[in-house]
């Protein structure tokens, strides 16, 4: 049951996200970059991706093996602290709007947000 709570908050919590941010750009308030927007639904669709592994453990099945999952964890891990020492299109756009420092904090937070994820993953692994 909490599984199932998890990922309806999350999943509802990424499609508004991402309903906003379309909003945002088909009126102009957002103005940036294609590659900037391609690396932004590559990470929603990287994270959703993880999703599978909250569904998963909610409804008791496994839809991939454990190795998927060994690999997907310490991919996302580092795509999420990652940026933190690469420059990408995302994080040079973003430190134009919050600086160094807002985006380090910005991007701790983000995947302390989504930490159940992680585990969901860490889980269906089976570490």
């Amino acid at each position: 049951m909490l599984w199932m709570a998890l990922l309806v908050f999350y999943g509802g919590y990424t499609l508004f996200g991402f309903s906003w941010k379309g909003y945002r750009i088909y009126t102009g308030q957002d103005k940036f970059s294609w590659p900037v927007l391609c690396e932004e639904l590559a990470s929603l669709l990287f994270i959703g991706f993880g999703f599978i592994a909250m569904y998963d453990l909610a409804v008791g099945q496994q839809t991939f093996k454990p190795l998927v999952w060994q690999i997907w964890l310490p991919a996302a891990l580092a795509a999420a602290f990652l940026p933190l020492f690469v420059n990408t299109p995302k994080t040079e756009f973003s430190k134009q709007l919050i600086g160094q420092k807002g985006l380090a904090i910005g991007m701790v937070v983000a995947a302390l947000l989504f930490s159940p994820v992680y585990v969901a993953a860490w889980l269906m692994a089976g570490f």
